[in-house]
């Protein structure tokens, strides 16, 4: 992604919510250009244009669609008001920002700024997060998928910080640009979908260490289909880096590894004839007791 030196509009944004200026962010056509160029073959569940994010942001905090350039700068007063925006130089460019799609991709920017800022409480955390080069992603992302993405981008950037995000034998692992990048896209919401799957959450540490988080950032669609549902290759790649017993927490059932079928076969047999014989001796289940007292 190219870069410019202090824009004055995601700047403002940023310092919003950190209160510190920034030497780099990404500039916002950038940012915004693989949400706006959609193609007619994009799922209609997913956000298509900037006017659908645009009227998203404003829904989402009770503000009305502006049906005219006036009504433009109202809202992004209002929205300003909403987010306690007081610092001159802020409202100076919000002032200053031109009719049309600079206005939505501000009010866009500033709902995402609002968002991380109620994601990430934490102004140090918050503003080493916001003086990445992926910014404006990140603005864009928590505006379009809520406070709960910034929270994970925050993480997820001190996870590859501490190298926790391994690679696996001959494939190259994806990056924090990769995950901000994939989430704003048109498949971002199927992709963000998988990541808030509960085998991720449960199994995080040991899908990182594997390789399989890294694997995920670098070639999603591998393992998500066009529904958002874990693809069978998905799944057994998973299954053979990390295990059964994680892979089964993405199947809901565990699955057992091709060849050793027999094996858990045999195994649920021998629960199976313990758990009945439990029952019945707790239950008094003796089929042929009846028989056996009436001979008596």
């Amino acid at each position: 992604m190219k870069h410019s030196s202090h824009h004055p509009l995601l700047a403002a944004f940023i310092l919003l919510t950190t209160g510190v200026s920034i030497v780099h962010a990404g500039r916002i056509d950038d940012v915004l250009e693989s949400i706006v160029k959609v193609g007619s073959k994009v799922d209609t569940t997913t956000i298509k244009s900037l006017d659908d994010l645009f009227e998203q942001a404003l829904k989402k905090r009770n503000l009305s669609i502006p049906k005219s350039s006036a009504d433009e700068i109202v809202a992004l007063r209002k929205l300003a008001r909403q987010l306690d925006v007081t610092d001159p130089s802020v409202l100076k460019v919000l002032d200053d920002i031109p009719a049309g799609q600079q206005r939505k991709i501000a009010v866009v920017l500033m709902d995402g700024a609002g968002t991380v800022k109620k994601g990430v409480p934490d102004i140090v955390a918050r503003g080493r997060l916001l003086q990445l080069d992926e910014a404006g992603d990140i603005l864009v992302a928590s505006s379009r998928h809520g406070d709960v993405f910034s929270r994970e981008a925050s993480f997820l950037r001190k996870a590859f910080d501490a190298g926790t995000i391994k690679a696996t034998a001959g494939r190259t692992a994806g990056t924090f640009a990769d995950f901000t990048r994939m989430m704003v896209s048109p498949k971002g919401k199927r992709y963000w979908q998988f990541w808030n799957h509960a085998g991720i959450r449960k199994h995080w540490k040991k899908l990182a260490a594997a390789g399989v988080i890294g694997w995920f950032l670098y070639d999603p669609d591998f393992f998500i289909d066009g529904a958002g549902d874990l693809t069978e290759r998905g799944f057994n790649a998973i299954r053979n880096l990390a295990g059964d017993v994680v892979a089964s927490a993405f199947r809901g059932l565990f699955v057992p590894t091709p060849g050793k079928e027999w094996e858990y076969g045999l195994g649920l047999l021998s629960l199976s004839a313990l758990g009945y014989g439990y029952l019945a001796w707790k239950r008094r289940w003796f089929p042929f007791s009846s028989t056996v007292k009436q001979e008596l």
